[in-house]
């Protein structure tokens, strides 16, 4: 049995990979077939076309994103929800537009890049999703949500009410 404690840092996604800005963590764990990773997409990031000749399983930890199959409908995902990629299902996921969001892959086997999700396939995420749609409990706004996150009693990042 092996812990890791801390398996290092984030990287950014390769450009090959992934549009926009897309952190990788290193693998949280691994077998001999699987691994598990926590990835985060910054607003609009999104991973090429792809599929896991054995599946893959994505559970949103955090933000909004868009999953979306080759030839199927788009599909908004949320904190809580869990994707199931099917062996050989070529597919797309990311953030949605003016959001991030983070999610646990659980790969089984290699994967097979394909091409970049072109803006024009991405644009629907504005019909959807608007920058700001996020709903948070009444009284209280993203700033202050952060604030909350971070331990700072509701101040950003730069300390100010």
């Amino acid at each position: 049995m092996d812990v890791n404690r801390h398996p290092g840092d984030a990287t950014k996604g390769p450009e090959d990979r992934f549009s926009g800005d897309v952190w990788l963590w290193p693998r949280i764990g691994a077998t001999r077939n699987a691994e598990v990773r926590n990835v985060l997409f910054t607003p609009g990031s999104r991973s090429a076309w792809h599929r896991h000749p054995a599946g893959q399983v994505l559970h949103v930890t955090e933000g909004v994103g868009v999953v979306q199959s080759r030839g199927g409908e788009r599909e908004e995902i949320r904190a809580g929800d869990t994707v199931i990629c099917h062996p050989g299902e070529e597919h797309w996921h990311g953030a949605a537009p003016g959001t991030f969001m983070t999610h646990i892959a659980v790969t089984d086997g290699p994967t097979e890049w394909h091409e970049h999700v072109t803006d024009d396939q991405y644009a629907f995420g504005e019909a959807l999703i608007q920058p700001g749609s996020v709903h948070l409990p009444p009284g209280e706004n993203a700033r202050e949500a952060v604030g909350h996150e971070q331990g700072d009693g509701g101040r950003g990042a730069d300390g100010l009410d």
